[in-house]
């Protein structure tokens, strides 16, 4: 196994070795408990009661946000306007 290297191109020492592998697991737990709580987040009854994205803290889509625009009674863009051809 060749030895990893630091900066300025100088052998790490087994106490840097090891330190650079705890900071890695460390940094995987992390990402694997993130995933974990991201798909629990998913996974709640909250997400299935029939509410809208908006109401559940996502991102409107943009159906949504033209609806919403409307119902502010700002003025319609060019693009919710139907094509006559």
């Amino acid at each position: 196994m060749r030895r990893p290297r630091g900066q300025g191109g100088r052998f790490l020492t087994a106490a840097e070795i090891a330190e650079r592998d705890r900071q890695m697991k460390l940094e995987e737990l992390k990402r694997q408990e993130q995933n974990q709580t991201a798909n629990a987040n998913l996974n709640t009854p909250e997400s299935a009661s029939g509410s809208t994205p908006a109401e559940n803290g996502a991102a409107p889509s943009k159906e949504e946000e033209k609806i919403e625009l409307k119902a502010e009674g700002e003025a319609p863009s060019i693009q919710d306007k139907p094509n006559d051809s």
